[in-house]
């Protein structure tokens, strides 16, 4: 049964066709899963899960921490409320579908293998909750999730927007409220929504915000022929510096309006789940996929590196009940598994690694990074070994040798396991490369 574009609230089918393989980074998935067995019903006691995912919002851009743009103010409020937070969380990929691979299963983007291996539904966050009883509905904002078939699995109702523009504001906030009002009040609920307001085309920044100047919506168009394009001229470094002074502002001011929508659309979110009485003891996690480049390293979007902007993101959580646990710094996103399903991290945790391989894009390279708790970075890049001290050099501009730093190690194990992927990975449909097409992410 393939995938119905013009069904919203579509039951999951077990025979979802997924994506052919693997694209770019290692993890445009998969292909088709089991049915789910049988459910039962939850205990009364079992506490919702909420899982929110503020589509491409690094931590750099959020005045959560610490840019001086009130960007985003939710967020804030949430902090002050006492929910554990974090703004040195390191996504598990660069992109969409390999992050929310690895985020409904905790694995590492190099263990789906190029889409040859893939998880059963017992081993999914999604199946797992579905199999204690819970009601589950997925609704992502971010059309790229359509296609991984086995994500949806497990849910009884999903909705996937068409396109970028669909589901941002209140339109998402409109389904939400939809959702909520179908539920059975005596059940559990896990609730998954993608928001994707910050992700580009950024919207048009209106007049009378006070902290940001009115200006018209920007679109990348990056893979326009024309190389002309104020995109591919600023990459190529083509443009002159006052003019690439002037477009890197107009891409910060759309990015952050971006953020800020983001944060709205948190909020309504948020206050539909406190009146639907289905927040209080909830068990929540708010993250993001992947950061965003806005003319940092001469980059635009996101997807194909891994320096910080790219991967850096906040990571915020509040239990079903206690207080909440102070997060390790740096924490892998990938645990937001354990957090969702158990309330813990896992002990001890994992190192922390993070691979990208997107061939087709002029600015990408295949690269794996692993980070340090000391603010210490290794980067396999194309072969090439890299450190960066992000204390002394948060922008990564002045690459150290490795030496016999105590993580190379992990950086060469994992860089063997990225080359495996790589190295296994499937050739997807034509269908699914005009839906990634469409989203920038090949050309």
């Amino acid at each position: 049964m393939a995938w119905s574009m013009a069904t919203r609230w579509r039951p999951a089918l077990g025979g979802l066709i997924g994506l052919g393989g693997l694209i770019g980074l290692g993890g445009a998935l998969l292909s088709r899963g089991s049915p789910l067995s049988e459910l039962g019903l939850a205990p009364a006691t079992d506490p919702d899960v909420i899982f929110i995912v503020l589509d491409t919002v690094r931590s750099s851009s959020t005045s959560l921490c610490g840019h001086d743009r009130p960007t985003t103010p939710v967020l804030e409020s949430l902090k002050r409320q006492g929910w554990a937070t974090t703004c040195r969380a390191v996504t598990p990929g660069t992109w969409t579908v390999p992050s929310h691979a690895s985020f409904f299963t905790g694995w590492e983007v190099s263990d789906f293998e190029g889409g040859a291996r893939q998880p059963t539904p017992e081993q999914t966050l999604t199946g797992q909750l579905a199999a204690r009883g819970y009601q589950t509905a997925m609704i992502s904002a971010n059309m790229v999730l359509k296609e991984p078939g086995w994500i949806g699995e497990g849910f009884d109702t999903l909705e996937i927007a068409h396109s970028f523009s669909e589901l941002k504001g209140d339109a998402l906030s409109g389904s939400v409220a939809a959702r909520l009002e179908a539920l059975d009040p005596d059940r559990p609920l896990f609730l998954f929504v993608n928001v994707v307001d910050a992700h580009a085309p950024y919207p048009a920044v209106p007049e009378g915000l006070g902290w940001i100047e009115p200006q018209r919506p920007v679109q990348h168009r990056m893979w326009l022929k024309d190389r002309q394009t104020p995109f591919n001229r600023y990459v190529s470094g083509e443009m002159g510096d006052a003019e690439a002074r002037r477009y890197r502002r107009r891409l910060a001011n759309g990015y952050d309006y971006g953020v800020f929508q983001a944060d709205r659309s948190l909020g309504r979110i948020l206050g539909l789940l406190r009146g639907a009485d289905r927040l209080g003891h909830a068990r929540v996690v708010i993250t993001s996929d992947h950061g965003e480049f806005v003319g940092e390293h001469q980059l635009v979007g996101h997807g194909d590196t891994l320096y910080e902007p790219g991967v850096r993101v906040p990571l915020l959580f509040h239990p079903a009940a206690g207080p909440s646990p102070v997060l390790p710094e740096p924490l892998s996103a990938r645990h937001v598994f354990e957090l969702l399903l158990e309330g813990a991290l896992p002990d001890p945790e994992p190192p922390i690694s993070v691979v990208t391989h997107q061939p087709s894009q002029r600015t990408s390279y295949s690269g794996v990074a692993v980070w340090g708790p000391d603010e210490q970075k290794l980067l396999w890049r194309d072969g090439t070994l890299q450190r960066f001290d992000l204390s002394a050099d948060p922008g990564e501009l002045r690459p150290l040798p490795v030496g016999q730093h105590p993580l190379l190690p992990v950086l060469e194990a994992s860089a063997e396991a990225h080359n495996h992927a790589v190295a296994s990975t499937r050739s997807p449909g034509e269908e699914t490369i005009e839906l990634l097409r469409a989203a920038g992410y090949v050309e």
